[in-house]
């Protein structure tokens, strides 16, 4: 006998408690973020039959939780995925919509900037782009505002997106050529990088090969994240943050945007060329690795996500490029 189950047996509710305040119930599917150390209840808006709940931290591989029925409590530590299977004597299994707590931490730069952080696998990563102004020695770095001090420059620069850092600094970052973000680092492939470049102590540059085990995290194979091109299905989706920033399109239209909480934004960018345009607020986000693009000396593997694409590409771009900077957490 086959029987559709309502899906209010599967609805999840999340309840957060936090000291000095009430309880609060969210209703609907779970896709909720809160801050380490915070005590979660997920409860099971109705019950039927025998409840089985499963936890992942990857969205991959599940585990049972064993003697848990219609709550479960625990302290947020890294992000974790939950679903719940439920069996009615003579019915199949039926498997609930995937849910995700979103665990963030913070890390703090030597201007001061907090940043937000998530767990992603077994890499953390800045959930915000970088937007320091000095390196982790205190020295500040060159700020780029005219075209002649951006074009080609073999200095160490950064700018904000249309040089106006009280419009786009909080949510876009900095933009940063590649000698600034490698602050005078030798080019690396190695898992971790090795490179520290403009983050914070105990941050690195991520190389090629550590955003594809970012990319493998979420659900993309070796051989996939390693080409040359658009990879994936909906990994790009995955990674993007800030639904209202971006123009519509097959990125923010995919089932599971912002699910990895590493909040990819479409900051654009400034081209190398002597013109220095800044172009693509609200189209596309790219991202620096430490790592030569097919060892080529003056090109640089980045990540990039685009409005219109849910995928993520694997390319290289131009060192004088003005790109933003995540860091990940040395290991």
């Amino acid at each position: 006998m086959k029987m559709k189950m309502k899906k209010l047996n599967t609805i999840l509710w999340l309840v957060l408690l936090t000291a000095g305040f009430a309880n609060a119930q969210v209703a609907g599917k779970l896709n909720r973020s809160v801050n380490q150390n915070d005590t979660v209840v997920l409860q099971l808006q109705s019950t039927v039959g025998e409840i089985e709940w499963q936890k992942s931290t990857d969205s991959l591989v599940w585990e049972t939780l064993e003697g848990v029925t219609d709550e479960l409590t625990f302290i947020a530590d890294k992000t974790t995925f939950f679903r719940v299977i439920t069996t009615v004597e003579g019915c199949d299994p039926y498997i609930s919509d995937m849910g995700s707590v979103t665990v963030f931490g913070t890390v703090t730069d030597i201007d001061g900037n907090v940043y937000k952080t998530v767990q992603i696998g077994s890499q953390t990563w800045m959930a915000e782009n970088l937007r320091v102004t000095h390196y982790p020695d205190g020295t500040p770095i060159l700020k780029g505002v005219l075209d002649a001090q951006w074009a080609y420059t073999d200095s160490m620069a950064f700018c904000w997106y249309k040089n106006d850092s009280a419009m786009y600094a909080d949510t876009h970052g900095a933009l940063y050529n590649w000698r600034a973000a490698m602050h005078g680092s030798s080019r690396s492939e190695a898992v971790p990088s090795g490179v520290q470049g403009v983050c914070p102590d105990g941050w690195h540059l991520p190389s090629d090969m550590e955003w594809q085990h970012l990319e493998i995290a979420l659900g993309m194979s070796a051989e996939e994240a390693a080409k040359d091109g658009w990879n994936g299905t909906n990994e790009g989706a995955k990674l993007a943050g800030g639904m209202h920033l971006w123009e519509p399109g097959n990125l923010t239209e995919a089932t599971h945007f912002g699910e990895s909480g590493f909040n990819g934004l479409p900051t654009g960018d400034r081209t190398w060329d002597d013109a220095s345009i800044f172009y693509g607020d609200a189209i596309f986000g790219t991202w620096w690795s430490a790592t030569s693009f097919k060892n080529k000396g003056d090109n640089i593997w980045t990540l990039y996500l685009q409005h219109d694409r849910s995928e993520i590409r694997h390319s290289g771009t131009w060192m004088w490029n003005g790109n933003s900077v995540r860091c990940v957490k040395d290991e």
